[in-house]
């Protein structure tokens, strides 16, 4: 169980944004930025991504890398709720002390069994992942992205770049 009690943060590995906090706060944004970043998505997020948000959407998030609110993660199915600006701790406590409150051996059975069928095919996709990544990583268009970033500006849609705090954040 994880909860954010900041505006959604993360590298260009996408690890702060997926899967996010289960319990986000309205105000909190998200963003998958493999692609912009000059990557591809890692983590098992291309085989994950699909499954809870379907293909059409996970396409959309993976490859525009665009910002999105809680109210947007849910819909996707990216998490369970939102909750209130400065009541995720207590919604991600509540959830933890009922859950702690029924046998723990059906409860890691139960996870298990939810996350068996998926196993193989999710380490597979790690793997394939995982070479990507690394040649992604060492790729010129991801070195200029860093490189961006870095000067805390981002290329627009025309090849110009502008300047943007939100990439700083991002990366």
């Amino acid at each position: 169980m994880r909860i954010t009690r900041r505006p959604g943060r993360g590298g260009p590995d996408g690890s702060a944004q997926f899967p996010p906090s289960p319990h986000p706060c309205r105000q909190e944004s998200l963003r998958l930025p493999f692609v912009p970043l000059g990557l591809c998505p890692e983590g098992g997020s291309s085989r994950l991504l699909p499954q809870v948000a379907g293909l059409k959407r996970a396409t959309e998030l993976l490859m525009l890398g665009e910002e999105f609110d809680a109210a947007e993660a849910a819909e996707a199915g990216l998490i369970n709720r939102v909750v209130d600006d400065g009541s995720a701790l207590e919604a991600a406590l509540e959830r933890a002390r009922r859950l702690a409150a029924v046998p723990r051996e059906p409860v890691e059975l139960t996870k298990l069994l939810l996350r068996r069928p998926d196993r193989d095919a999710i380490l597979q996709t790690l793997a394939e992942e995982a070479v990507h990544s690394a040649a992604r990583l060492r790729s010129a268009e991801a070195q200029a992205a860093f490189e961006r970033a870095l000067r805390g500006s981002r290329t627009g849609p025309g090849g110009s770049a502008t300047h943007s705090t939100e990439t700083a954040r991002a990366t």
